[in-house]
């Protein structure tokens, strides 16, 4: 038993995020969708970006989260979501952009 009384060495109370603002990038690929789903699990408010589409607008719906339509590979639409969604506790930034100097050829 830890210090804190309990059993886990306090490991629940450290994954506990009830009320926690979590925003995820790239909030509907295989990684952000399966943190989003584990976030949501411990308690988080989530905020979700990714782009815009049915898949982002299911998955807000699902956990009752704000969702937001952006493309990371476009910095005004970055800097307007950072405005649109204001102040976070925890960003989950997965999003990425895949830079090629040999594009794949048509």
């Amino acid at each position: 038993m830890s210090e804190s009384g309990s059993p886990d060495g306090g490991f629940r109370a450290a994954l506990d995020f009830s009320g926690s603002r979590v925003l995820f990038t790239g909030a509907t690929g295989g990684f952000g969708r399966a943190m989003a789903e584990l976030f949501a699990a411990q308690g988080a408010d989530l905020v979700l970006a990714d782009l815009p589409g049915e898949e982002l607008a299911e998955l807000a719906r699902r956990h009752g989260a704000a969702s937001h339509g952006y493309d990371q590979s476009n910095l005004a639409s970055v800097e307007h979501l950072a405005v649109v969604v204001g102040a976070v506790d925890v960003l989950v930034n997965n999003a990425g952009v895949l830079l090629s100097p040999n594009p794949p050829m048509s």
